[in-house]
Order: structure tokens, then sequence, then C-alpha cells
């Protein structure tokens, strides 16, 4: 549980949260599979704490929704660079 969902904080602070950890995850997963599913279990454990559902779901597509672009965007990127001479770059000690 992050926090209790019935508590009175403000929801700007549950919105936080869900952001927050979403930010988190884009770190620690390598993988585009396993950070959108560990987005789906970020989801499950904010309802878990009672966040508002309507919250909850908004935020999580909204980070899922700018995830994708990125990864889109990321990709676009990567075939239209051409790198013709890569020079090995060595440093001794």
């Amino acid at each position: 549980m992050f926090l209790n969902g019935r508590s009175h904080h403000p929801l700007h602070i549950f919105r936080g949260i869900i952001l927050s950890e979403a930010r988190r995850l884009n770190r620690l997963n390598e993988d585009n599979n396993d950070y959108l599913e560990s987005l789906k279990l970020l989801k499950e454990k904010c309802l878990r704490s009672e966040f508002p559902k309507n919250l909850v779901e908004r935020n999580i597509k909204i980070v899922s929704n700018w995830y994708n672009k990125n990864i889109q965007e990321q990709d676009k990127w990567n075939k239209t660079k051409k790198v013709k001479n890569r020079i090995p770059w060595v440093t001794q000690f």
C-alpha cells in the first residue's frame, strides 16, 4: 500500500505518487514489454491502496500513451540515423 486512498490528501498527491512510480519503473525496466507489464502492476497496487479509480486509470493511460509516443519517436530517429565511419575510442592507463 502506498498511501491510504481514503485519507484526506489532495488529489494531486495521489497523482504525484502514480507519476513518480511510473517514472521510477521506466528507469528500472530496460525492455518495453516489462515496463508495460509493470504499469499494469502499478495500476493494481494503486487500486488496492484505494486510490480514486478514475484518477488511476486516467494517469496510467497518460503515462502509457506518452511512453508509446516516445518509443515510436526513438525508433524513427534510430532508423534515419546513419553512421558511416565509427572510430573506436580506446583509453589506456
